[in-house]
């Protein structure tokens, strides 16, 4: 009886695999043209928050793009309720962890691009609006855009923001190595210089 058991629950485990397998690869064989689509649906918040943080649209859509492409799978999407239950995934738009969130809200709270939540609830909320999330996202990559023109006076590239960008700021004291590449950098450096999406959102040359 026991082995009948564990025989069935092999057969529920192996197609339980199976059909997660499934959703992934449709989820990755899909992907390309639903992050197209959703940096074309979010161009007016994108061109705002870009202007109000002296950032060039296609450069942040190239990072979001990078970020999407590179880390965002089927397990991904369960993010959203992963925050709502009080863990610290990635979430929204710009797939900005919950506690980065909340850092800028405690370092940089203007009360106007940045403004303090009430609650955990409220942080979260806010992640998972799209306009919100722009807004932080932006102005968090304007923050590492300042901080590696600090370290040599150069104008950091489109793949250093994506890579300090999938790697975070927000860690204290640790130095900041400009040399640093991850597939997020490398993936937003591709479409930057691509020709998707170039009519709404053109290269600044």
């Amino acid at each position: 009886m026991k082995k009948r058991n564990w025989f069935i629950s092999g057969i529920i485990l192996f197609a339980i695999i199976a059909l997660a397998s499934i959703f992934i690869y449709d989820n990755n064989f899909s992907s390309e043209s639903q992050i197209l689509e959703m940096i074309s649906q979010n161009r007016d918040d994108v061109i705002y928050y870009c202007k109000v943080n002296n950032l060039e649209p296609r450069v942040y859509i190239s990072i979001i793009y990078g970020e999407l492409h590179s880390n965002f799978n089927f397990f991904d999407g369960f993010d959203d309720v992963r925050a709502e239950f009080g863990f610290d995934p990635s979430a929204g738009f710009g797939q900005m962890r919950v506690s980065t969130f909340m850092w800028l809200e405690e370092n940089f709270a203007d009360g106007k691009i940045i403004t303090k939540s009430r609650n955990k609830n409220e942080v979260v909320r806010k992640i998972l609006n799209d306009k919100t999330n722009i807004a932080y996202t932006t102005f968090y990559i304007k923050l590492i855009s300042e901080k590696l023109l600090s370290i040599d006076g150069k104008p950091p590239t489109v793949k250093q923001l994506g890579s300090h960008y999938s790697l975070g700021i927000d860690h204290g004291k640790r130095k900041i190595n400009k040399d640093f590449t991850s597939p997020v950098g490398i993936n937003a450096e591709k479409f930057y210089y691509s020709s998707n999406l170039i009519d709404i959102y053109p290269r600044d040359l």
